[in-house]
């Protein structure tokens, strides 16, 4: 579970780094208004979703396949298959990177469960997120469109 290609600190760090898309961080944190509050949460959540994206992109390329279909189906377009090369080899942590995206929602949802919606804001958060940091990622096969689902409807 530990060393270089353990997803647990990758893992992590997105879980904290999803505090940026909580409407509540932009809210209490920064003092924004309630409707900026909300555009700009959903602009980092876009910015999440982008990269998770790409991450899914890299990973589905690791092995030669049609470019055009994949980035059409992760981008929504496909990308011209002249920028194939483009892509930089896929190395052994943004394998581990890409399971810590799928694993992250879950430990998020249970501590804005456990703690609140300005999780962030709260000591006892962090020991909490020790915590579940502790339970080892658990992958199901619909874990890439279920990530992808909840991102989109975070969005509307």
């Amino acid at each position: 579970r530990e060393g270089p290609l353990s997803p647990d600190a990758a893992r992590t760090a997105l879980v904290v780094a999803s505090a940026l898309g909580e409407r509540a961080f932009h809210a209490r944190v920064l003092g924004l208004g309630a409707g900026r509050a909300t555009d700009q949460s959903r602009d980092l959540r876009a910015a999440f979703l982008l990269d998770a994206r790409f991450s899914a992109l890299r990973v589905a390329l690791r092995e030669p396949r049609d470019f055009e279909g994949l980035t059409a189906l992760a981008l929504g377009a496909p990308l011209p298959s002249a920028l194939e090369d483009v892509f930089p080899e896929l190395r052994d942590e943004d394998l581990a990177r890409f399971v810590a995206m799928l694993t992250a929602s879950e430990i998020a949802t249970a501590l804005r469960e456990r703690e609140g919606d300005d999780w962030f804001r709260n000591p006892r958060a962090f020991a909490t997120l020790r915590d579940l940091a502790l339970i080892p990622p658990k992958l199901a096969d619909d874990d890439a469109p279920r990530l992808a689902r909840a991102f989109e409807e975070s969005l509307a």
